[in-house]
């Protein structure tokens, strides 16, 4: 009987643990982030027929993003 007891005992704070520590984790602080960047994804073919075209794209992206500043005040990353 006293087993019983300790065995829901110990699943009780292993729950109560698993509940926890994922709401502990998500408030701690992270590394600081710049509030004024904006990230682009392109998706768009790296191998293959069409990849030398598309290298052309990116490569026009990143000189516009790096020498117009499209959005005073923001830093635009892209992501490959």
């Amino acid at each position: 009987m006293k087993w019983r007891f300790t065995g829901k005992l110990i699943l009780v704070i292993l729950a109560l643990m698993l509940t926890a520590v994922p709401f502990l984790v998500g408030c701690g602080g992270g590394e600081e982030e710049e509030e004024n960047t904006i990230v682009l994804g392109w998706l768009g073919d790296q191998t293959g027929v069409s990849a030398g075209a598309f290298k052309e794209v990116i490569w026009g992206m990143e000189d516009y993003l790096a020498e117009m500043d499209p959005i005073p005040g923001l830093k635009i990353d892209l992501s490959l």
